[in-house]
């Protein structure tokens, strides 16, 4: 089995899961595939009410944009010696 969190984490090693990491995921047998739509990026969800797992399509600017911020904030973090 696959779990899938909501924030779209993947654990493909169930062994490494206790019942509680089970219980707040979604399992699958496989990911389901992205479908393609120009100018979007797809973000793997999981719906526990439900028990799905969907994407989220998200604009790329959106993601060009949080990819920037990630880079900055690790190269404070690499500043700071953190890292």
């Amino acid at each position: 089995m696959i779990y899938v969190y909501e924030g779209g984490t993947i654990i493909y090693d169930e062994s490494v899961m206790t019942d509680e990491m089970k219980a707040v995921a979604v399992a699958i047998e496989e990911i389901p595939q992205a479908e393609f739509r120009s100018g979007y990026t797809p973000v793997l969800k999981a719906d526990l009410t439900s028990s799905t797992v969907y994407y989220e399509y998200v604009k790329n600017s959106e993601v060009e944009e949080l990819k920037t911020l990630l880079a900055d904030a690790l190269a404070l973090l690499d500043e700071s010696g953190v890292l």
